[in-house]
């Protein structure tokens, strides 16, 4: 078993490492602005498109797995009760510092 670098997790035969570098990317693109899971999952495309009401949505459990690995690192901060900058909606959050 390898271990992923940018999360310090180890990496599974579902592509753990490659949503991460897509997480991480979407984030430190956006630095310093904070993001909800749904709305890191949408961004970056996470999973199928089969989400939501009608499905508009991508899976935010993968975006969830990812920026909690994440904001155990230094370059990043996951904070509960933040405000999404995409949607406005108050969630927990993951930005880039």
């Amino acid at each position: 078993m390898s271990v992923d670098l940018l999360a310090g997790n180890p990496v599974d035969k579902l592509g753990f490492r490659r949503n991460a570098e897509k997480v991480a990317n979407f984030l430190k693109g956006k630095r310093p602005d904070p993001f909800c899971d749904q709305c890191v999952a949408d961004a970056a495309q996470l999973g199928s498109r089969a989400f939501g009401k009608r499905g508009e949505h991508y899976n935010p459990s993968i975006a969830q797995q990812n920026c909690a690995a994440l904001g155990q690192t230094q370059e990043f901060l996951r904070a509960k009760n933040g405000v999404c900058k995409q949607c406005g909606k108050r969630k927990t959050v993951t930005g880039a510092k």
